[in-house]
């Protein structure tokens, strides 16, 4: 499985637009800068997204939750790979004692450093920011809650369309 976190903003992106020529495109936006983030990764071979929404940083705290959340619902006795990039919270002192600690369930592979382009859940976070959040104004952050929650509850079950999505070779 790969894993990645993201922030999506209540303020409005505008994204490929139909526009009288000579006019420039305007999409209402609220001026906030509030945020909602998700954690979350993404099976390439069966197409699912176990993604959780969260409120506030993402930190070691956040990101152990996560872990403790993935193991509980598809540890199977089969020990999970969790391929990741290099954030600090993947690191941590706190993170690496856990780690530890759970070694017989769980184990992280880091990407190369600066390799977004490796992580098929930025495909996923593309997708969702197209779907769900380009060109729209929400008005409130319970909206923009809302649009994102009905992506993920579309396609948390395993699906070919998140396994077309991420189909790409991988070098063993």
């Amino acid at each position: 499985m790969f894993f990645d976190g993201a922030f999506f903003h209540l303020e409005s992106t505008i994204k490929r637009v139909w526009r009288k020529k000579g006019s420039a495109p305007c999409v209402q936006s609220s001026a906030s800068k509030d945020k909602i983030g998700i954690l979350g990764s993404v099976n390439v071979e069966k197409g699912e997204i176990p993604d959780v929404v969260f409120k506030g940083n993402f930190d070691s705290d956040v990101f152990i939750a996560y872990l403790e959340l993935l193991i509980k619902e598809k540890f199977d006795g089969i020990k999970i790979l969790l391929i990741l990039d290099n954030a600090s919270p993947h690191k941590s002192k706190k993170t690496k004692k856990w780690l530890k600690e759970n070694k017989d369930k769980i184990k992280l592979l880091y990407l190369p450093p600066y390799s977004p382009q490796l992580n098929p859940k930025e495909i996923i976070w593309k997708d969702i920011r197209e779907k769900k959040t380009h060109n729209t104004c929400f008005g409130n952050i319970s909206g923009l809650k809302k649009s994102l929650d009905s992506y993920i509850i579309q396609y948390s079950t395993p699906n070919e369309y998140i396994k077309s999505k991420c189909k790409f070779k991988y070098v063993a």
